[in-house]
């Protein structure tokens, strides 16, 4: 079994483009040196949010706690754009948005109650896979 850093080493030997969210998933498996390269390990695509591999013919996406803060921030900015087209400016003037969002809390737990959670070298990450 490798220890965290030697999985984050053997990802950033390999040229992975984000080596911290494929160690922190390999480390979910606790792979041995012989039986890491043996794996069929693609990255594939990001979306923005998630960063996205395949282990094994597996798909898996990995966020950070920070990836996660940012799209809550987004999220929250999309509904503020969205009133735009909903409310007339007459009205929207008037919104309190903090107070909205107070009332009508829009939390991380709503976008990782699926993802299972994993610190890796301090960081916290959650994961998706099939």
């Amino acid at each position: 079994m490798l220890a965290s850093i030697e999985i984050l080493n053997w990802c950033k030997e390999h040229k992975y483009f984000y080596p911290e969210y494929l160690a922190c998933l390999l480390s979910k498996f606790t792979p041995d040196l012989d039986e890491l390269n043996s794996w069929n390990i693609k990255q594939l695509p990001t979306d923005g949010v998630s960063k996205n591999f395949e282990i094994n013919d597996t798909y898996y996406e990995v966020r950070s706690l920070a990836d996660i803060v940012e799209e809550l921030d987004y999220y929250k900015q999309s509904i503020i754009q969205d009133s735009k087209e909903e409310i007339p400016e007459e009205y929207r003037k008037y919104i309190d948005w903090d107070k909205f969002f107070k009332d009508n809390p829009i939390t991380i737990n709503m976008f990782v109650e699926d993802l299972e959670h994993i610190t890796f070298c301090g960081v916290d990450y959650y994961i998706y896979g099939d």
